[in-house]
């Protein structure tokens, strides 16, 4: 299955289903993109075209301490 998709007016592609989920996997296509393929009625959401896990957040940097290098958690309050 070829996937065309669509943003903002602009037309990319195709590509094979398992592309289309990298790209969206590295944030390069949205979920939210409208997605085509050869015989289907009408364009569709990337998120409902492919299936998977789609358009997740990146994961946030850890954060520590610059002299001994422990992780801390977001919720931590630390005092210098």
């Amino acid at each position: 299955m070829m996937i065309h998709v669509s943003r903002e007016g602009q037309q990319f592609g195709p590509y094979t289903q398992e592309d289309a989920q990298a790209y969206l996997a590295e944030g390069s296509l949205l979920a939210t993109d409208l997605g085509w393929t050869d015989g289907s009625a009408e364009w569709v959401p990337l998120s409902q075209l492919v299936g998977g896990e789609v358009g997740a957040p990146p994961a946030v940097p850890g954060t520590g301490c610059p002299k001994c290098g422990a992780g801390l958690e977001t919720d931590q309050v630390i005092c210098l």
